[in-house]
């Protein structure tokens, strides 16, 4: 839990006084008693001095590191023991009764202060490894409002034969380079309908059918099916697919072949298209609609129809292809960041597991 003095709500400090035993320290852990329930946070400098509102309990320590502390509540074993323990299903909330009665193993003040360094060192890299990716994905973003609008070109195509600066023209969407084209969707490549399936034709075996949520991240499981059906009903590793319901967008994918659900289209790219690129202008824009959304873009829905009559601007494609190698390259290595950052934090957890159960010693 970080804390920050931003959007606090304030009072008098004659009121403040009179509520003593919320007012907060240095050093004191507060824990939420519904919502984030299992988050600690530990009062900064900025927050000395505050009072703490109702739903949250102050946690005032007793010959305690409140590092170790903290640290302590995030373990594994701390967390099954609030989960166990909670009431309510849909505001789950747990008690100050209920946290009393929890029992913790604890090491001398000496050895929390060790453990507390460690585990501490651990979070300092994650979160300088978090800061990069976060840095990486704004340039990344940045990037492609420029390359994929064509207000920057890359020094290759910026010049005429001549060696002037090309220019622009006017557009239905605003002003575009002057050798782009403004094609729409069907003019580029072909949607195609993934296939509805009944409970009855669900199997244990055969091809796996690809559903929104493997797609996303939020179920791995997969159904399959044994039927026999055309060609352009199956994927193959490298396909691109566009995700048209509730969870919105481009994806390429990266399985084995498979058939794919009702609420997804592949698309297949002309000859004058290239597929990395496509991606990359759908990303941009379906993330664009998604900024603009009310839902955050997590429940949109589109039509084939208005998809396929969707305009985009497309360059040469020569360029279409050094835009996407760049891109491709910054993506690269967020993913390689992102990889490293899943590797470290396996790892803090490894070393909770083993220094705040005392299964490993420092020395």
């Amino acid at each position: 839990m970080q804390q920050s003095p931003e959007n606090l709500i304030y009072t008098t400090q004659e009121i403040s006084n009179s509520y003593k035993r919320t007012i907060l320290k240095k050093g004191d852990l507060v824990f939420p008693l519904r919502g984030k329930i299992g988050t600690v946070g530990l009062i900064n400098d900025e927050l000395v001095g505050a009072n703490l509102t109702r739903g949250v309990a102050l946690i005032a320590l007793k010959k305690s590191n409140p590092i170790f502390l903290k640290q302590l509540f995030g373990s594994n074993r701390i967390l099954k023991q609030l989960y166990s323990s909670m009431n309510g299903s849909a505001l789950q909330e747990i008690t100050i009764d209920t946290l009393k009665k929890f029992k913790v193993v604890m090491p001398d003040l000496i050895e929390q202060q060790k453990i507390a360094t460690a585990l501490s060192d651990t979070d300092a890299l994650i979160s300088e490894l978090e800061k990069l990716i976060e840095k990486k994905q704004a340039i990344k973003t940045a990037t492609m409002q420029q390359l994929l609008t064509g207000k920057t070109r890359l020094p290759e195509f910026a010049l005429r034969e001549d060696g002037t600066p090309k220019g622009y023209k006017d557009s239905e969407l605003g002003q575009i380079p002057e050798d782009w084209e403004l094609l729409s969707f069907s003019e580029v490549c072909t949607f195609i309908n993934g296939r509805a399936y009944g409970l009855h034709e669900w199997e244990k075996r055969g091809t796996p059918v690809i559903r929104l949520q493997n797609l996303t991240g939020r179920g791995g499981d997969y159904y399959y099916s044994t039927l026999n059906l055309p060609a352009k009903q199956y994927c193959d590793y490298g396909d691109l697919l566009f995700m048209w319901s509730a969870r919105f967008g481009p994806v390429i994918w990266k399985g084995q072949k498979a058939i794919y659900h009702y609420h997804i289209w592949k698309i297949v790219c002309n000859e004058n298209v290239d597929k990395d690129f496509l991606y990359l202008t759908l990303e941009d824009m379906t993330e664009n609609l998604k900024r603009g959304s009310s839902s955050g873009g997590t429940m949109l829905h589109v039509t084939k129809e208005i998809m396929e009559s969707t305009l985009a601007i497309f360059p040469p494609h020569a360029e279409q292809l050094r835009i996407a190698s760049v891109l491709n390259g910054i993506i690269q290595e967020i993913e390689l960041l992102v990889e490293k950052l899943n590797k470290l934090k396996n790892i803090k957890q490894g070393m909770m597991q083993e220094l705040l159960t005392g299964k490993t010693r420092l020395v």
